[in-house]
């Protein structure tokens, strides 16, 4: 247990936003078996973590913490050994593993660049599947508010947002894509279970939408205007 009364001591400075606060965000990877034992140590963040019961891998900024890159790492729970499953520099949100050990996740190989659209990798075949223009939503978001990124398997299928233009969906991947939402709407999280979508979505007339086989709107007295789409230039615009 550490010393209530001691200063804390800020090794890196890290800022949301121009005099918004400190960000100060380690996240642990822990095993609680009754007791909690730490799976990985270090200067840090765990960003997420996937395991079939065979095999377990995490995503973690290890390599490069200053800059926030992360990489993919196959875990051996009972030595706490790892090693780097991706290659090169980039980065990676989310990560999934199937019940025959392919590992699969969202993000990109391209170094330093924000910019690059992230897809759906499988490091370990090199196959690299695109989900719409970028395999995420970051439709209305910034460093409070985050991107979908999810990624999740389930009875043999990938389950992920693809982005296009202002809008996106929630995609299903097996051997081909296949769109499962309908279109002009925005995608803020989702999860599936045995085959069942559930999904929240938001868009300019209705903020909030819960969909598990039907409709339910959150903010039934709150209603916007639907938008009106322009293309100028084959680039979508919204007015």
């Amino acid at each position: 247990k550490g010393d209530k009364e001691a200063p804390f001591i800020a090794s890196k400075l890290k800022y949301r936003f121009d005099s918004q606060g400190f960000l100060r965000t380690r996240k642990r990877l822990a095993e609680i078996s009754p007791k909690i034992r730490d799976l990985v140590q270090g200067d840090f963040d765990i960003v997420d973590i996937a395991s079939n019961g065979r095999r377990t891998v995490f995503i973690a900024t290890m390599a490069d913490d200053d800059t926030g890159l992360q990489d993919v790492y196959d875990l051996n729970v009972t030595t706490g050994k790892y090693k780097k499953v991706t290659t090169g520099k980039g980065t990676a949100s989310s990560v999934a593993v199937t019940q025959d050990g392919t590992v699969a996740y969202i993000g990109h190989r391209e170094g330093k660049k924000p910019w690059v659209p992230t897809k759906l990798i499988f490091p370990e075949k090199g196959k690299i599947v695109e989900v719409g223009k970028s395999a995420s939503s970051s439709v209305g978001c910034d460093l409070f508010v985050g991107p979908a990124e999810s990624l999740v398997y389930d009875d043999g299928l990938f389950y992920l947002v693809g982005q296009n233009g202002g809008s996106s969906a929630v995609y299903s991947y097996g051997k081909s894509m296949k769109r499962l939402t309908k279109e002009k709407i925005n995608i803020r999280c989702f999860d599936v279970s045995r085959g069942r979508l559930a999904y929240v979505y938001t868009s300019p007339a209705k903020p909030s939408i819960l969909v598990f086989g039907k409709e339910l709107d959150l903010n039934p007295g709150i209603s916007g205007i639907e938008p009106r789409e322009m293309k100028v230039n084959s680039q979508d615009a919204w007015i």
